[in-house]
């Protein structure tokens, strides 16, 4: 499981990996590595990747029956979820 440091920059690296214009801004200058960021705009993806992460841990939990069992699982074979 990656850290919530690893998280941010594969959030990052995603995110500019795919559009119209790969790693380009709007205006089309290129867009810095992770590691060519400052730590101000670092921190902010790492803000959002905690965020990503809890919220992703809660809806999970959500998913888990009073027994501990997958629902995904209980719901695939048929018993009550």
């Amino acid at each position: 499981m990656p850290t919530a440091l690893e998280l941010a920059k594969l959030l990052f690296n995603a995110y500019n990996e795919h559009g119209l214009h790969p790693w380009k801004t709007f205006d089309g200058r290129d867009v810095p590595r992770w590691d060519e960021l400052d730590d101000a705009v670092r921190a902010k993806w790492l803000v959002a990747a905690i965020t990503a992460d809890r919220w992703l841990m809660s809806e999970a939990r959500k998913q888990l029956s009073c027994d501990g069992t997958c629902a995904y699982r209980c719901a695939r074979d048929g018993s009550p979820v």
